[in-house]
C-alpha cells in the first residue's frame, strides 16, 4: 500500500474515533455549562457565582478516557508489526493522564470558567443598566448565555480532546522509542473545520520531520511565525490552540523515508 494511502486511511480512521469523543464530551460540557447558568441566576442578587467542580470533573474523565484510548492507538500503530500494548503500559498511560491532571488541570479548568464568569456578569451588568428586574435579568441570561453554550460546549471539547490526544501520542511515542531504542518522525495532520486555519492546512502535506525537528508556524494574518513540537505545543499560544483539532501522528524512519520519497 502506498504510504500516503496508509496514513490517510489511518487519519480517517481516528478522525472518526475523536469525533466521536467530540459528540459525547460536547454534550457533557455543555450540561455542566448550564447548570453554572442556572447557579450563576439563583445566585443572581450575590453577582452570578457558580462552583468550578463540574467543570474539573468532565474535563478530567476527557483527559483519562481519550489519553489512554489514543496513546494505545498511536502505539499499536507503531508496534503493528511487533507486539501490542500491554497491561502494563495501559496502566502507566492511565497514570500519566492521571498525573497531568493533577498539574495541569487546574489552569485550564480556570481559564475555561473564567471566560464563562465574564460573559455572565457583563449580561448581569448590561441588564441592571437596562433597569431591569431580576426576572427578566435571569430571562435575558438565558437567552444571551444559552446560545452562546451551545457554540462554546463544541470549541471546548475540541480543543480539550485534541489536547489530550497529542499528550497522550507524546507519551506513547517516548514509551515506543524507550522500548525499541528506534527514532520516530512525526506527520501534522489537520482534521476537518468549518473555518480552517489555512496555516495548519499546508502543514498537512504528507511530509514526516524527526521527532526532535519543529514545526514552522507561520500565521499569516498576523505575520507571526513560531516553532512547534507538535499541534497544541505551548509554544504555539492562543492563536494555534482554540478550536484547533489538529493532531499529530509518529512513525517509525523506515516509513517516513518511505513517505517522504513518494511521488
Amino acid at each position: 500500500m502506498k504510504p500516503q494511502l496508509q496514513l490517510r486511511r489511518y487519519a480517517r480512521a481516528e478522525d472518526r474515533k475523536l469525533k466521536a469523543y467530540e459528540k459525547k464530551y460536547g454534550k457533557a460540557i455543555l450540561r455542566v455549562l448550564n447548570h453554572q447558568l442556572d447557579e450563576a441566576i439563583r445566585n443572581l442578587q450575590s453577582g452570578g457565582i457558580f462552583l468550578d467542580v463540574s467543570m474539573n470533573d468532565v474535563l478530567s474523565n476527557l483527559y483519562k478516557e481519550v489519553g489512554v484510548d489514543i496513546a494505545n492507538s498511536q502505539y499499536d500503530a507503531l508496534t503493528s508489526f511487533k507486539t501490542k500494548a500491554n497491561e502494563f503500559f495501559l496502566n502507566t498511560w492511565l497514570d500519566f493522564m492521571t498525573n497531568y491532571i493533577l498539574s495541569s488541570m487546574a489552569g485550564r479548568v480556570t481559564g475555561i470558567n473564567d471566560t464563562t464568569r465574564k460573559k455572565i456578569q457583563e449580561t448581569i451588568a448590561i441588564g441592571f443598566n437596562l433597569g431591569l428586574e431580576t426576572e427578566q435579568i435571569a430571562q435575558f441570561l438565558r437567552e444571551r448565555i444559552g446560545q452562546f453554550n451551545v457554540y462554546r460546549s463544541i470549541m471546548i471539547a475540541r480543543t480539550e480532546i485534541a489536547e489530550a490526544a497529542n499528550i497522550a501520542k507524546d507519551r506513547s511515542s517516548e514509551d515506543w522509542e524507550r522500548e525499541t531504542g528506534e527514532n520516530l518522525y512525526k506527520v501534522w495532520i489537520h482534521r476537518y473545520a468549518r473555518d480552517p486555519r489555512h496555516w495548519h492546512v499546508d502543514l498537512d502535506n504528507n511530509k514526516a520531520i524527526p521527532k526532535p525537528d519543529k514545526f514552522i508556524v507561520t500565521n499569516p494574518k498576523t505575520g507571526n511565525t513560531v516553532h512547534m513540537d507538535r499541534p497544541h505545543d505551548p509554544a504555539g499560544g492562543a492563536e494555534n490552540s482554540i478550536n484547533c483539532s489538529c493532531v499529530v501522528v509518529y512513525v517509525s524512519e523506515s516509513y517516513a523515508r518511505r513517505l517522504n520519497s513518494a511521488k
